[in-house]
């Protein structure tokens, strides 16, 4: 999981706090707490057909995520 990196912030067109999961500095995902509901928007690569992780190191890192965006919103 070191080649993952979480942050935490606001942007201009949310009205929440959003984590963002990079990957070796690439965002790939971003979490947001809109409405009340948690969503995940993941985003392509553009110099790959896919993105590929193991299965579950990247469930323990959108759950940090979500775990973090919990703490701080």
């Amino acid at each position: 999981m070191n080649k993952f990196k979480i942050t935490v912030g606001s942007l201009p067109d949310k009205n929440n706090l959003v984590a963002d999961i990079i990957y070796e500095n690439i965002q790939v995902a971003e979490i947001s707490n809109e409405n009340k509901e948690l969503l995940i928007q993941i985003y392509c690569y553009k110099d790959k057909d896919y993105w590929e992780f193991s299965l579950e190191e990247f469930q323990k890192v959108i759950e940090q995520a979500k775990q973090k965006l919990i703490a701080v919103g």
